[in-house]
């Protein structure tokens, strides 16, 4: 590797051929060394460029967003939201679409795990 950072809870991001990638102490590659860019975030899940595309590996089960956002925030529910072409959506980490990005604008409220979803000066309650 032209990089390697250290293990942590059995996993270290590498840097092979210019690429970032993810690999278990065996060696075995979990996250393919495609990216631009790899980082691990505080609920333990793996932010990814490709470009100035954003993704996101969930790191328990390494299910994954592909990197096609502009902006993306993990909530540490096993949810994000996302931006796509200057819109806002909910996605799971998973991959689905919880909310496709039609929204102005998208906040999470912890307590209750809500959002509120703003689209042309309406709000609206999500649970």
């Amino acid at each position: 590797f032209e990089v390697a950072g250290p293990f942590v809870n059995g996993y270290a991001v590498v840097k092979k051929k210019g690429k970032w990638g993810l690999i278990d102490r065996e060696g075995k590659f979990m996250i393919t060394n495609k990216f631009d860019r790899i980082e691990r975030n505080e609920f333990g899940n793996f932010l990814v460029w490709e470009g100035d595309k954003m993704g996101i590996y969930n790191g328990q089960n390494f299910t994954f967003l592909y990197a096609r956002f502009s902006a993306l925030t993990d909530l540490g529910n096993g949810m994000a939201i996302v931006t796509l072409n200057g819109k806002q959506g909910i996605s799971r980490l998973d991959g689905s679409t919880v909310m496709y990005p039609e929204y102005d604008r998208i906040t999470f409220n912890p307590a209750d795990e809500s959002f509120f979803l703003y689209k042309n000066q309406e709000v609206f309650r999500y649970f």
